[in-house]
């Protein structure tokens, strides 16, 4: 078989490499494939598919074709970026592979988002965006397939500077998969994933052992029916009935609260306080009630038996004075006794004030009037807010009711002071004075207008810095087009390039600078073809 040499044309950022009688073909050299053995009997070419593809005779030897995948150099480096540091890769024309594989490492994190892999239609303008955040000290392995004609990879360092940094591209002409981890392996946000929708269909335990969808709820959880499994019986399961139909006949709040309003219940239970026989509650004292204590509240009480009383109504003496003191009562003497002993002493102080520790313990009763506090008042939960209500409280003397702040509102010493809402003059306004510690207040400035000249320049392209524009105090804004076929890195300030510059300038395109810059403005071309008209109006 020989292979004969033809120049053709190639995409931008393709080209071929072969070898003929040991020598290297580079650039866009390319070659076609003709019949013959060592050169002999060349003169018919090999036949091809309407496709393209190589076509085999019947009867031939099979012809095995090898599509090796390609490193691409403007996408890798091994050279370590400082703190922030950005690499960016070179536009490559990807639309006639498969698959486009990127591999990093990094002994430190990037930034956040730092690997970006983008896509171009004319290797100028990127819109299309992969973005992946680096975690230090683990490889990243991503494959993906041409989303444009343009392909790039650039990576914006961490504020960590590198002392390991490995960037691979390859391209593939082929499909390759994506890539592999370990079942064990921890599944991290930046891991390189394929998305997948899928139905889950189970096989059915009854009617015919059929196939239907798994259902789940609103929500997306699993609904259950049947038998659960607990792994940690017999502990507390955690049960919701938060969201569980009630039971048929069960009450809920608004019947409940119909229930106290009807006269079933009304019959039964009255409301709180005395009442007369008849709207009270029928109730029986307990078996073994003990003794209750009785009064006759200055009227008189029943005596079961004959009580004799020869001249009832008048006054009848008692006297206890010869009966004899019940077995264990105190006399006199005992008492006084008792008065001194450290029993009693210890429980019951003498009068007048005393400390706390030398206070007999009290409580208030349950409905104690409200008592009358002077002095310092301790509050055991300070510094919490303490509620306090000055509703029953006298107003002080002269103070105002909304009957007198109506009338104020009225008078002259008030509207003479604050004016109604709306914009007003100046005499109509209120004074006032900004505070000592006013943060600072976006003002607009509004230029003058004024006579203007604008001069009008043509730089020639050039792929290395020059100076569209020399700096100039005078200057009231400048414009730029670029006029070339080639793209155009502009940059407010000196030298620009590919990796330091204020705006990519795609062919054709236009600039104008921000209102107030004066500076030197530079540019460089990515290929040195054509011009920039410059216009500068001072």
């Amino acid at each position: 078989m020989t292979i004969k040499l033809k120049q053709i044309d190639l995409p931008p950022g393709m080209s071929t490499t072969a070898v003929v009688d040991g020598a290297l073909l580079t650039g866009t050299e390319a070659a076609e494939l003709i019949a013959g053995v060592d050169g002999t009997n060349h003169a018919q070419f090999i036949a091809t598919e309407a496709d393209g593809r190589v076509k085999v005779s019947d009867g031939g030897t099979p012809l095995r074709i090898s599509v090796p995948s390609v490193a691409n150099t403007g996408n890798s480096t091994n050279v370590p970026l400082g703190a922030n540091g950005v690499f960016t890769g070179a536009a490559v024309f990807v639309q006639d592979f498969a698959a486009i594989g990127v591999f990093v490492y990094s002994n430190v994190g990037s930034a956040v988002d730092g690997l970006k892999m983008q896509w171009s239609v004319d290797g100028v303008v990127w819109a299309e965006t992969l973005a992946f955040t680096l975690l230090p000290s683990l490889a990243g392995s991503y494959t993906v397939g041409p989303r444009a004609a343009y392909f790039r990879v650039v990576f914006t360092n961490g504020g960590t500077a590198q002392t390991t940094f490995q960037l691979q591209t390859i391209l593939h002409y082929t499909v390759v998969r994506t890539g592999t981890t370990r079942i064990s392996d921890v599944t991290s946000p930046e891991s390189d994933a394929t998305t997948v929708k899928s139905v889950i269909t189970g096989k059915t335990t009854q009617g015919g052992g059929g196939y239907v969808d798994v259902k789940v709820s609103p929500s997306g959880a699993v609904a259950i029916d049947g038998t659960v499994s607990v792994t940690n019986f017999p502990a507390t399961q955690p049960v919701s009935a938060a969201a569980l139909p009630l039971p048929t006949g069960a009450a809920t709040e608004a019947t409940l609260a119909t229930r106290l309003t009807e006269a079933m219940f009304a019959a039964r239970t009255n409301t709180l306080g005395q009442k007369t026989a008849a709207a009270s509650a029928p109730v029986v004292l307990a078996s073994d009630q003990s003794a209750l204590s009785v009064t006759d509240g200055g009227g008189s009480l029943t005596v079961d038996g004959a009580v004799s009383v020869s001249n009832f109504p008048a006054t009848q003496p008692v006297s206890a004075a010869a009966l004899p003191l019940p077995a264990g009562a105190a006399t006199e003497a005992t008492l006084a006794t008792r008065l001194t002993e450290a029993t009693f002493t210890t429980r019951t102080p003498t009068l007048g004030q005393k400390t706390a520790a030398l206070s007999s313990p009290v409580v208030l009763a349950s409905d104690q009037p409200a008592v009358p506090v002077s002095g310092t008042v301790s509050v055991t939960n300070f510094p919490a807010t303490q509620p306090v209500s000055a509703a029953a409280l006298p107003l002080p003397t002269g103070a105002a009711t909304e009957a007198t702040l109506a009338t104020r509102l009225t008078e002259a010493t008030f509207t003479t002071r604050t004016n109604t809402l709306g914009q007003k003059a100046a005499t109509g306004s209120m004074p006032v004075v900004l505070a000592s510690d006013q943060p600072a207040i976006n003002v607009v400035s509004v230029a003058p207008a004024g006579p203007a000249t604008a001069a009008v320049a043509s730089v020639a392209a050039s792929i290395t810095p020059v100076t569209l524009v020399a700096s100039n105090t005078a200057r009231k804004g400048a414009t730029v087009q670029n006029d070339s076929a080639s793209a155009l890195y502009l940059k407010l300030g000196s030298t620009a390039s590919n990796v330091s510059y204020t705006c990519l300038m795609a062919a054709g395109s236009y600039y104008e600078t921000p209102y107030g810059y004066t500076g030197i403005i530079t540019g460089a071309w990515v290929s040195a073809v054509g011009a920039a008209l410059v216009t500068e109006v001072a």
